[in-house]
């Protein structure tokens, strides 16, 4: 049986950090991490591109599977000035496996078009909600 896994929407900025940067001290500015920018990091195709890349590499884990566990796993990360991603880790998880899985796939994302603030490239934390499901 094929398992369909669908994006719900983009957030892009963390529900849960209000303010606009944290900083590492201890590191310098190249450790500032904003959660709100002029302009947002994305996926280079975009939603789309993000959504076909979500659904070409994510596999649904067999244990949830057999036990009808769906849901919408929250995984937060970095976007750095390269486009990597890094910090990746769970905000709101469903199932220790479906955690992990989206973790997974996250971190086998091409490069991102980071974010960009006052004209300069900078690094931004992204929530990304991933919505796991059965077909109807």
């Amino acid at each position: 049986m094929k398992v369909s896994i669908f994006l719900l929407i983009v957030i892009t900025s963390c529900i849960l950090q209000p303010a606009e940067a944290q900083v590492n001290d201890s590191v310098g500015a190249d450790s500032v991490v904003y959660t709100v920018v002029e302009q947002q990091a994305q996926y280079p195709g975009g939603l789309n591109g993000l959504v076909e890349f979500l659904e070409k590499n994510i596999n649904y884990p067999e244990r949830p599977r057999k036990l009808g566990i769906s849901g919408t796993v929250f995984v937060s990360f970095i976007v750095n000035k390269d486009g990597s991603l890094s910090d990746i880790g769970i905000v709101k998880g469903v199932h220790v496996d479906l955690d992990k899985e989206a973790m997974r796939v996250l971190s086998i994302s091409p490069n991102w078009i980071p974010g960009v603030q006052t004209g300069e490239i900078v690094r931004s934390r992204f929530v990304l909600p991933i919505k796991f499901r059965f077909p109807r």
